[in-house]
């Protein structure tokens, strides 16, 4: 069996093999990827039996043909190789490219692989690019926390025939809602994985069953598992009347960088907002440095309370947002601070930290 392919096609479609590809350790067999001929066409798959890939890549073998190769070595010859390259299975599986020979060592039987689960469809939906981008974005919320499963994924709900996308490490929230016409209400967990995967697609095709969720793109096709736990409602958190302020990016970004050039662990912004601008301020625990600045900003009206934020998570949260024109809005001081950018199907939320944690200017000289 052989199977004749250009090099630097090949090593594109395992690239987007990646996110699964020998991730699991658990069976020798997961190490491999599995290339299969038919009809003309390669496809390329990996697993690690909870998220399947599968990619489709033009080659020069008519015949159908299957085998495992795996997939470390096969990349890296790939990587290095020019032109057409040569997979042979011979009992030992063999790679030839213009000047070279790899012997990857005895060929397993493709029916050891495992094979994409079928289920059928509840839900589906056409994701368009804008989609996908919030995909990607939303796993930057993704708690790290082992211990609280529901919130170490991304929630996908359908209603009414929009889709949103939310996920929380439960101190900054992320949703994305548009109307994507879904053909029946859903509701599903799905890993961070799926995001990762799917970030190089322009649009899809998105198919939701019981158990599982498709996202198929022209070339490129990925099934995962749902997840079983259950994301708590946020939409009371998302849908209410804020103090608006509205503030360039770039202005922010900047004045955030300037504030963090002082060598801490933990960085408390003080944010005040009054007479057009952004109060922003910094005080170390022991009050040996401090920063202060102010920002160009609209507001209506000043806001007589200073809300406390994690500065890191508060540029990172801003850098997420497309465009230059930052909208940020809140209750109060105690409610979590919404920050949206340009497009209004994207709100971003950050949880405020120890109520006047920082001391006053007429404190500090006292």
């Amino acid at each position: 069996m052989t199977i004749k392919i250009d090099a630097k096609v090949l090593h594109h479609a395992l690239k987007q093999l990646s996110p699964v590809a020998g991730t699991n350790s658990s069976l020798p067999i997961l190490s491999y990827v599995l290339l299969t001929v038919k009809d003309g066409t390669l496809f390329s798959r990996a697993t690690n039996l909870t998220t399947t890939i599968t990619t489709e890549s033009e080659c020069d073998t008519k015949e159908d043909v299957s085998m495992v190769v795996p997939y470390r070595e096969l990349t890296n010859i790939c990587a290095e190789a020019k032109g057409t390259l040569v997979i042979e299975n011979k009992g030992v599986i063999s790679i030839l490219t213009s000047t070279d020979t790899y012997k990857l060592g005895e060929a397993h039987d493709v029916k050891n692989y495992p094979t994409p689960h079928q289920f059928d469809t509840i839900s589906e939906f056409d994701a368009d690019k804008d989609f996908i981008k919030a995909l990607a974005t939303s796993k930057q919320t993704v708690t790290k926390d082992l211990l609280n499963e529901r919130f170490r994924n991304i929630s996908l709900i359908g209603s009414g025939g929009k889709v949103s996308i939310t996920s929380s490490d439960m101190n900054n929230l992320y949703n994305y809602c548009d109307d994507l016409k879904c053909t029946k209400d859903f509701k599903c967990l799905v890993d961070p994985i799926l995001a990762t995967s799917a970030s190089s697609m322009l649009e899809a095709h998105v198919k939701i069953g019981q158990k599982f969720i498709s996202v198929k793109s022209l070339n490129t096709e990925i099934l995962t598992t749902l997840s079983e736990q259950v994301f708590p409602d946020v939409s009371k958190l998302i849908e209410c009347e804020f103090f608006n302020v509205e503030v360039k990016k770039s202005d922010f970004i900047s004045a955030i960088s300037k504030a963090m050039v002082f060598d801490s662990k933990y960085y408390t912004f003080e944010l005040s907002f009054k007479k057009g601008k952004i109060l922003l301020r910094y005080d170390d625990t022991y009050g040996n440095n401090s920063f202060d600045t102010t920002i160009k900003a609209k507001h209506s009206v000043d806001f007589d309370d200073a809300v406390a934020v994690n500065g890191s998570m508060l540029k990172q949260l801003i850098n997420m947002v497309d465009g230059d024109d930052v909208s940020m809005s809140f209750k109060s001081q105690r409610d979590n601070v919404h920050i949206s950018g340009g497009d209004s199907r994207e709100i971003i939320l950050i949880r405020p930290l120890v109520i006047n944690a920082l001391p006053s200017k007429e404190e500090k000289e006292k």
